[in-house]
């Protein structure tokens, strides 16, 4: 079975360039990334400019991952200019194609977010997993009026489902795309 890590970096370049306590627990953590060998690495909020990594973070970047092709989206208005962005690195024996699909933007997220899950199952080599998006709100816990934890979406590996919540707890909104987007891929990956 293939291995595919998702991790949200909160800033690529500041890893790959700073010499900054909190960059060098970053570039620690690539390290570790490198030694998993897995076959898929998802990256988000890479904060890289709007035209993508610089000749030298390909440089830096292929010093931690050898063997891997790089893909990249950088955020566009009307995100906040250098904010999001992401990033796959994949295995050289892999074939990608990137899309300029625009999921999650029309409001349809159990349609975007049961594609992707296909496409991720196919690349992976796994049985296929349903999606269920629900407007329930979040499940919060409590204890004395403390809030404990959150309960953003679950994977029930008997039925082979995933579950995200759709719907704040608090402001009974839906739920941000990035949010919705880490819920997905954090319920995937088993994060």
């Amino acid at each position: 079975m293939a291995k595919l890590i998702s991790w949200n970096i909160d800033s690529l370049n500041a890893a790959l360039t700073s010499t900054s306590a909190r960059a060098l627990l970053s570039q620690d953590v690539l390290k570790k990334l490198s030694s998993y060998d897995a076959e898929i690495i998802a990256l988000q909020e890479t904060k890289l400019p709007s035209e993508g990594p610089s000749p030298k973070h390909l440089e830096l970047l292929s010093s931690y991952f050898l063997d891997y092709k790089i893909e990249w989206i950088s955020s566009e208005p009307p995100a906040k200019k250098g904010y999001a962005g992401t990033m796959v690195l994949y295995k050289n024996n892999f074939s990608a194609k990137k899309e300029d699909a625009k999921l999650l933007t029309d409001g349809n997220r159990q349609r975007d977010a049961q594609t992707l899950c296909d496409y991720l199952c196919k690349v992976l080599k796994i049985a296929p997993v349903k999606v269920v998006v629900t407007k329930r709100t979040q499940p919060h816990r409590t204890k004395n009026g403390t809030l404990k934890s959150k309960t953003y979406g679950f994977y029930r590996p008997g039925a082979k489902t995933i579950t995200i919540y759709d719907t704040t707890a608090i402001k009974q909104q839906q739920v941000s795309i990035k949010c919705f987007a880490d819920t997905f891929s954090g319920t995937f990956t088993g994060n």
